[in-house]
């Protein structure tokens, strides 16, 4: 987490630190808690970071700038960090309430609320390519391997196509050594892959 903290270069009193390793009160109920501070505050958006981020020289300022300028209601860190780093406008959770703690310690919290998103329908979906991966910088060198969701089809506005992450990690020494997708011919257009270097 100090780790995580060490790379925003925000300021601190609009984060909320969540440390579920003495008292493992659960994703959900974790998010949850940012939900009760963003409503406190007034704010107008939530951005959930997990501890395993890590932002560059611009410390997440370009993911705020993304933010600001976007129409959508949920904003997703592509092209591999979809829940780790992701915003949501304060009005979703007015139309489909907040993460169901019923799903403890983890898992399908995550999948739950966008499930309710989508059947509530108005709810716009965007992503954003490249905030982390390149502002890694040097810190890429460091990492053999990624494990992550790619998309044939345009699922979200604006996602990289797994062509696209393919080229973008090739720069950097790596090749995709597998493909799973989610179905059968691949009819949902979502998978994950794993990228090694070469």
């Amino acid at each position: 987490m100090e780790e995580c903290m060490a790379t925003i270069k925000l300021p601190k009193e609009n984060i909320l630190l969540v440390d579920n390793t003495e008292i493992n009160h659960g994703v959900a109920c974790s998010w949850n808690k940012g939900i009760e501070k963003m409503k406190e505050r007034g704010a107008d958006w939530l951005i959930i970071l997990s501890a395993a981020m890590r932002f560059g020289e611009k410390g997440m300022q370009d993911f705020i700038d993304e933010i600001e300028k976007t129409e959508v209601d949920i904003l997703a860190c592509e092209p591999s960090h979809g829940w780790h780093c992701i915003a949501i406008r304060s009005s979703v959770f007015e139309r489909v309430g907040t993460f169901d703690e019923n799903f403890y310690p983890i898992y399908f919290e995550d999948n739950d609320f966008g499930i309710r998103c989508n059947l509530q329908g108005s709810i716009r979906w965007g992503s954003v390519e490249g905030i982390q991966l390149q502002n890694m910088g040097n810190q890429i060198q460091k990492v053999n391997a990624f494990y992550l969701e790619v998309n044939e089809k345009e699922l979200y506005k604006g996602c990289a196509l797994i062509g696209d992450i393919d080229e973008y990690l090739g720069r950097f020494g790596f090749y995709r050594a597998e493909t799973k997708w989610a179905s059968e011919n691949n009819t949902l257009g979502w998978g994950d892959a794993l990228y090694l270097r070469k």
